[in-house]
C-alpha cells in the first residue's frame, strides 16, 4: 500500500510540474523556482469567492496575496519531508481512488444508468412476452433455444394469436395460465433482465420486438401501451375468503354485509381487525403496506390504484381467492430527479447492469487507448493450464516477462507475470468456477476481468492529463493536507504546548483580556405547576433574606421543593439578565424548563466591577491570539527564505475594469 501511495504521489507531482509547459499556461507567479500558473489562480479564485468574484483589481490582490502565504507553507512543507509522510501519503491514495471511481465511472457509467432508470420508472408498459429457456449447462449449444425462438415469432408476426403462440412455445411458467399477458411492468426488471428491459422500453406501442438474449433465455416481445406510472399505495383490506369448490354466495354476501356496515359509519379498522380473514393483516387493521404495480392481482391492483383519497375505500373487489375492500392510507408518486438521484446510484451499484456499464466503458476506453494485446501469447499461456488450475493448491510458475498487452504502444505495458500473480491472488474466483466451467473457458473469463482491470488503472493514471477538474481537485486537497500538517507543527502545536510563550504573549497583552460587568445570581428553581404560588414570595423574601433562610422556609421535612444555586453572568451576554436593573435584590421574570417542569428566578447577590481576566479564565481567547502572531511571524519568516516572483503584467491581464 504504501509503495503504491508514493508512486501516486510521485506521478501527481511530476503532472503538476510539467503541466504549465503542456498547456502553454502563462505564469502568475513562483515560489522558489516553482510556478503557478494564471489558469490554477483563476479556478481557485472562481471557486472561492464564486457570485462574488469581481475580478476588480482590488479583489484579485487581495486573494493573490492570501494565496502566496498559502504556497508559501506548502512549500515549507514539502521541505519539512511532509509530502513523504506514509500516513499522509495513504490518505491521499484513498481520496484519489475515491475521487478517480467518481470521474472515471460516475460520469460516465452510474448517474447515465442511474438516469436511464428514473426515466423508466416514470412509465409503466404493458407487454405480451414469450421465454425459450437457454441450455442450463455453461458451454452447451443454444442454437435449437434459438430456431425455436425464431418460430415462435414467425408465428405471431403472421397472425397467430399471441395466446396460442406463448402456450406452445414459451417456457415461461405464467404462460399456460396467462398466455403471455404479462400486463403492465415498470424498471427495473429483476437481475438479469436489463436487455429484456432496454428491449420493453425501447419498443414502440403496437410493434413486436427482435430476438432478445438474457442470461438466461431468448425472449420475444410486444408491446401494447404504455401510462405515466402508478408508483406505490398504502393500503389496508378487509378479505372474505371463497371456497375452493362449490357456491360462493355466502362469501359474496358476507362482504356485501361489511361493505353496507362501512357505508352506515362502522369503523374500517375494526371491522377489518375482528372480520377480516387475512390472518396476517387482520391484527394490524388490515393493513398491508406500501406495494406497486404486479405484486398482487390485477383487479386488486387497478381498485387500490383508483381510490381518489387518503382513508377513502374501494368497493367489494373478486381475486381468485375471495372477496376484498380496500382502503387507501396513503398514495406515493415517483420522486423528482433531485430527490432520488442519491438512492438511485447507490442502487446501480448493486444491480448487475452496473458491470454491464462498465464492460461498455472499457470497450471505449480500449479503442481511445489503442489497447493491444498478444494473443498468441495469451492463448499459448492458457493452453498450458493444468487440470488442477481451479484448484485451491494451484500455483503460478515462473513466466518471462514478455508484454501480454499495452495502451498507447509502451506508454503501458502489462506482462504475462502481472497476470499470473493476479490468479495467484484470485484463488477464489478460481475455485468457484470448478465444476462449471472448463480450463480454458474459467482463464479466457478471469483475463476479461484482469483486462478490466488493468484498463481503469491506465485510466485513472492518466487523469491528471486528461481531466483539468480531477487535476485541480488533487492539487488543493494534496497541498491542503500539507498546509494542515505544516500549521499544525509550526503554530496549532507550539501555541498549545509552549507554556512560556504563551504566558509571555498574555502579559503584554492583558489589557485585551478584561471582563465587562458582571452579576452574580441566586437562581431559586421551583415546581412548574406552583409558579404562581412560589414566585412572588421568594421573589419578596430574596431582598433581605439569604438562601439558606428561603430553603428552610420551604423545604420542610425530607421534600425538597425550591433548589438554590450561584452563577456569574458577564453584561450582554443574557438578554434576561440584561433588562433588570443591576441592583442587589433585583430579579428577573419566572424562565420556564418545560423538560425538568420546573421555573426559575435569578435574584442579583452582587454586582462585580469590571476588571482584567486571569490566564486561566481566558486561555482560550489567548490561545487563539497567539496562534494567530505565531501565524505572522511564521509567514514573515517564509517570506525572507522563499523568493516569491511576480509577473505584474500577467496580473494586469485578469483585472476586469
Amino acid at each position: 500500500m504504501f509503495k503504491q501511495a508514493c508512486l501516486l504521489l510521485l506521478t501527481f507531482a511530476a503532472t503538476a510540474s510539467i503541466a504549465i509547459a503542456q498547456t502553454g499556461d502563462e505564469i502568475l507567479f513562483s515560489v522558489d523556482g516553482n510556478p503557478v500558473g494564471v489558469s490554477e489562480f483563476d479556478y481557485i479564485y472562481s471557486k472561492t469567492n464564486g457570485d462574488t468574484a469581481t475580478y476588480s483589481r482590488e479583489s484579485l490582490q487581495e486573494y493573490l496575496d492570501l494565496y502566496v502565504k498559502f504556497k508559501l507553507k506548502v512549500a515549507k512543507a514539502r521541505d519539512m519531508g511532509l509530502d513523504t509522510v506514509p500516513a499522509l501519503m495513504q490518505e491521499l491514495a484513498g481520496y484519489r481512488r475515491q475521487l478517480s471511481d467518481s470521474y472515471l465511472v460516475d460520469q460516465e457509467v452510474t448517474e447515465p444508468m442511474a438516469r436511464e432508470l428514473y426515466d423508466r420508472m416514470q412509465e409503466d408498459v404493458n407487454v405480451l412476452h414469450i421465454a425459450v429457456d437457454l441450455p442450463k449447462k455453461p458451454g452447451m449449444d443454444t442454437i435449437s433455444a434459438y430456431k425455436k425462438a425464431s418460430l415462435a415469432r414467425e408465428r405471431v408476426a403472421s397472425g397467430v394469436m399471441w395466446g396460442k403462440v406463448a402456450r406452445d412455445f414459451s417456457t415461461d411458467p405464467s404462460a399456460p395460465r396467462n398466455g403471455g399477458e404479462v400486463g403492465y411492468i415498470t424498471a427495473p426488471l429483476p437481475p438479469g433482465l436489463y436487455t429484456l428491459e432496454n428491449a420493453i422500453y425501447e419498443t414502440k406501442p403496437g410493434d413486436l420486438s427482435g430476438i432478445v438474449r438474457s442470461e438466461k433465455a431468448y425472449h420475444i416481445i410486444k408491446v401494447i401501451d404504455r401510462r405515466k406510472a402508478r408508483g406505490e399505495v398504502e393500503a389496508a383490506h378487509i378479505f372474505i375468503r371463497k371456497p375452493k369448490e362449490g357456491d360462493g354466495s355466502i362469501a359474496k354476501a358476507r362482504i356485501d354485509s361489511i361493505y353496507k356496515a362501512l357505508n352506515a359509519g362502522a369503523d374500517f379498522d375494526v371491522l377489518a381487525k375482528s372480520l377480516s380473514q387475512d390472518t396476517k393483516s387482520a391484527p394490524r387493521n388490515g393493513y398491508i403496506g406500501f406495494f406497486g404495480i404486479n405484486r398482487y392481482e390485477r383487479s386488486f391492483e387497478d381498485a387500490a390504484f383508483g381510490i381518489d383519497t387518503d382513508g377513502a375505500y374501494s368497493a367489494p373487489i373478486e381475486t381468485r381467492v375471495g372477496w376484498h375492500i380496500i382502503k387507501r392510507v396513503s398514495k406515493r408518486s415517483t420522486s423528482d430527479w433531485n430527490t432520488a438521484k442519491v438512492e438511485l446510484v447507490t442502487r446501480i451499484k448493486r444491480l448487475p447492469r452496473y458491470e454491464v456499464g462498465r464492460k461498455q466503458m472499457v470497450k471505449r476506453l480500449k479503442v481511445e487507448y489503442k489497447f493491444k494485446e498478444n494473443t498468441v501469447l495469451l492463448d499459448k499461456y492458457i493452453q498450458s493450464l493444468p487440470d488442477s488450475f481451479m484448484n485451491y493448491r494451484w500455483k503460478p510458475g515462473p513466466v518471462d516477462q514478455a508484454t501480454l498487452f499495452s495502451f498507447h504502444g509502451d506508454d503501458r505495458e502489462v506482462k504475462l507475470s502481472d497476470f499470473t500473480d493476479y490468479l495467484r491472488r484470485n484463488a477464489s474466483k478460481r475455485i468457484r468456477m470448478e465444476g462449471i466451467a472448463s480450463v480454458e473457458q474459467a482463464a479466457r473469463s478471469l483475463y476479461q476481468d484482469f483486462v478490466v482491470d488493468q484498463t481503469f488503472v491506465y485510466a485513472e493514471s492518466r487523469l491528471d492529463k486528461d481531466n483539468p477538474d480531477f487535476h485541480n481537485l488533487m492539487r488543493e486537497y494534496q497541498e491542503g493536507i500539507l498546509l494542515f500538517e505544516a500549521t499544525k507543527k509550526n503554530v496549532w502545536d507550539r501555541a498549545g504546548q509552549d507554556t512560556t510563550g504563551l504566558e509571555k504573549f498574555f502579559a503584554q497583552n492583558r489589557s485585551k483580556y478584561t471582563w465587562k460587568e458582571r452579576a452574580v445570581l441566586d437562581v431559586y428553581s421551583m415546581p412548574l405547576d406552583k409558579e404562581d404560588v412560589y414566585y412572588p414570595q421568594i421573589a419578596k423574601m430574596a431582598k433581605k433574606s439569604t438562601p439558606e433562610e428561603i430553603l428552610a422556609k420551604f423545604n420542610t421535612g425530607d421534600k425538597e421543593i425550591i433548589t438554590h444555586h450561584t452563577r456569574t453572568v458577564e453584561r450582554g451576554r443574557e438578554p434576561s439578565i440584561d433588562r433588570i436593573k443591576w441592583k442587589q435584590g433585583s430579579h428577573t421574570l419566572p424562565e420556564e424548563d418545560l423538560k425538568r417542569k420546573v421555573a426559575r428566578i435569578g435574584v442579583i447577590k452582587e454586582v462585580k466591577a469590571p476588571t482584567e481576566k486571569k490566564l486561566s479564565e481566558a486561555r482560550g481567547y489567548v490561545i487563539a491570539d497567539y496562534q494567530d502572531q505565531l501565524e505572522r511571524e511564521w509567514v514573515a519568516e517564509l517570506e525572507k527564505a522563499y523568493k516569491v516572483k511576480m509577473n505584474k503584467p500577467t496580473f494586469e491581464s485578469l483585472v476586469r475594469k
